[in-house]
């Protein structure tokens, strides 16, 4: 996941998905359940990035050259 922090920067993590309920049913969400600062344990100098477009580039590499080539058809055209 992509990971945009107040100060502007970007990471690139790697999460699990968890099964939320609400008043409606359950979800899927994209991390665990975190508290105000939960996020940093995603975000490490290794994955920071200066902008978006960076991010999304090493995100990609990772998707179709690294551990998660079995997702590499979820990326956009």
């Amino acid at each position: 996941m992509i990971i945009q922090t107040g100060d502007g920067r970007y990471y690139v993590s790697e999460t699990t998905t968890a099964v939320r309920t609400n008043k409606v049913g359950n979800y899927i969400a994209v991390a665990e359940h975190m508290g105000l600062y939960g996020y940093k344990k995603y975000c490490s100098s290794a994955n920071q990035y200066k902008t978006l477009q960076d991010a999304y580039r090493a995100y990609t590499k990772l998707v179709t050259e690294g551990d998660y080539q079995q997702y590499k058809d979820t990326l956009p055209q």
